[in-house]
């Protein structure tokens, strides 16, 4: 039997890496790092409009230097600075969560907090892979990505529901909030 490598094989195997992780690590933490993913995207975000910006009103100086901030370079710091800020906001940024007893439908949220963790990880991951925003309309369109979307059914289904994967971790955290 051969297995070949896809797109839709790469995002199934990630989904499940990170709602097993949510599993494992449970409701309290899933809720962290629900929120310390959201947190270290507008950060990134901000970061690379913080380059591009600064690289505007710098270029003459650094095109006489013979350096230039391209695409390429903005694209990186964004994604380093993304899982760097993720990690960082969740280790330690002093977020946390209290639920008073543990049971069986913590482990269904905790899943569901991982899957809605996942889906915005991806969607946050192919807008600065195609240079753009979480909150951009436009990511389903953008140049960079329409092979991955051709090649990738729940890639190019990710981005279509974009607004779902955007509202569905607030959702959850305030409906879970009641349980």
């Amino acid at each position: 039997m051969v297995v070949a490598v896809t797109w839709d094989l790469l995002i199934i195997v990630f989904l499940a890496i990170v709602v097993t992780y949510s599993l494992i690590i449970g409701r309290h933490e899933a809720v962290k790092v629900l929120v310390a993913s959201h947190i270290a995207a507008f950060a990134a975000q901000g970061i690379g409009m913080g380059l591009i910006e600064g690289n505007a009103a710098a270029a003459p100086i650094l095109q006489t230097l013979g350096f230039t901030i391209g695409p390429t370079t903005i694209i990186t710091v964004k994604l380093i600075a993304f899982i760097s800020l993720l990690v960082a906001t969740a280790i330690h940024g002093g977020l946390s969560s209290d639920y008073e007893e543990a049971s069986v439908l913590d482990t269904a949220i905790a899943a569901s907090l991982g899957m809605a963790t996942a889906a915005f990880l991806l969607l946050n991951l192919l807008a600065i892979l195609g240079d753009s925003s979480p909150l951009s309309t436009t990511i389903a369109e953008t140049p960079a990505l329409l092979p991955l979307f051709s090649q990738s059914m729940l890639a190019a289904t990710l981005t279509s529901l974009q607004s779902l994967w955007l509202v569905l971790p607030a959702l959850l955290l305030i409906g879970t909030s009641f349980l």
